[in-house]
């Protein structure tokens, strides 16, 4: 949950972290109060109104009207909107996939294409984009986009436009943003490496008191990472794959061929692998997934028990994922660039 603003903060940080912390109530409720808002984050009743009422002028939140006749306008409980939404993609594996997310971070439609090898690379995603296309419109009609992410697997390139060593080699030289602009109509708001974007997700679900340090481990496809250190992200260290387990092998090699080893034992070369890092780093939690092999949840039980055993105080997760966090960490980004939006053009609104 959003945490008191810090009174050292820029004023005009105050008024984004202000919207964002309300937001976040609101989003996390079925309807709440201004006055209960104001007890959760210690705001003032008048800055929570204020903030309260720019969110509903811009649509991000509505208010349900009084079941009284005599209650005042505020007397209302706060909803988030349900006709705004966000767009995302993921290209990070064969099976291309367009999600639609609302404001509350939860995806309520979604299309899947899967990659044809028989096609060219550019071809595959421009049907990939078109199909999309049609799925857009027909949410268009009831509803009102606020932004569009790619999840690419790779570090972006901006400048050209490409991913550099993308994980999918297929995808190796293509123009991504503009691939789509020509395809939908417009370029997205955001692209960026999946494994960032779901460290993101997984960032924001942690308690205040373990965000000083976390690693972030997907065991897909080979396997990737990145450290967050007090809420930066360091993505271009993702190479975990080459990481040395002590039998000689790497970590991707280990677990390329998992089946081959007993559970203790492939506990035992994961942990080693990473033992170092942890070493290092001293993390507060350690988030590990798999979408593209299902561990079983005695291998998954067993690895955090032993990873907890060496890093004390860790808050250790491992998740087959059944939803893909990488699209919520970018919906996530571009929803809180529309509350950095809204701040800016905000002079004197909060107190």
């Amino acid at each position: 949950m959003p945490q008191n603003i810090n009174s050292k903060t820029s004023q005009a940080n105050i008024k984004n972290e202000n919207m964002k912390a309300i937001f976040s109530y609101i989003a996390s409720s079925d309807g709440i109060s201004r006055a209960e808002i104001a007890q959760k984050t210690s705001l003032s009743l008048m800055t929570v109104g204020k903030v309260a009422d720019l969110l509903i002028e811009r649509g991000l939140v509505t208010q349900a009207k009084p079941a009284t006749g005599n209650a005042g306008r505020r007397a209302g409980m706060l909803e988030v909107s349900d006709k705004l939404f966000i767009l995302c993609f993921d290209l990070s594996t064969p099976k291309f996939r367009a999600s639609a997310i609302n404001l509350r971070l939860c995806s309520f439609d979604s299309l899947t294409y899967q990659y044809n090898d028989t096609l060219f690379p550019e071809d595959n995603l421009i049907i990939f984009f078109r199909k999309a296309s049609s799925f857009l419109m027909r949410h268009l009609a009831e509803k009102t986009l606020i932004g569009t992410g790619i999840c690419v697997p790779g570090e972006y390139d901006e400048e050209k436009d490409t991913i550099i060593a993308p994980r999918m080699k297929e995808l190796d030289g293509l123009k991504i943003a503009d691939t789509m602009k020509k395809s939908i109509g417009f370029a997205p708001n955001k692209i960026m490496n999946n494994v960032t974007a779901a460290a993101l997700s997984e960032f924001s679900c942690l308690p205040d008191d373990k965000k000083g340090s976390v690693i972030s481990l997907s065991l897909d496809g080979g396997v990737v990472g990145c450290f967050a250190i007090d809420g930066k992200i360091f993505p271009r260290r993702s190479d975990f794959e080459s990481i040395m387990c002590e039998n000689g092998k790497t970590l991707g090699a280990v677990l390329s061929s998992a089946n081959s080893y007993d559970e203790d034992t492939l506990c035992h070369l994961v942990v080693s692998s990473i033992s170092p890092i942890i070493s290092v780093l001293c993390p507060d939690a350690i988030f590990m997934s798999s979408n593209e092999r299902n561990f079983s949840e005695s291998f998954r039980q067993k690895l955090c028990e032993l990873i907890s055993s060496k890093a004390k105080n860790t808050q250790v997760i491992f998740e087959n994922r059944k939803e893909y966090r990488s699209e919520m960490g970018i919906a996530e980004w571009i929803r809180n660039e529309k509350f950095n939006e809204m701040g800016n053009k905000i002079e004197n609104r909060f107190i």
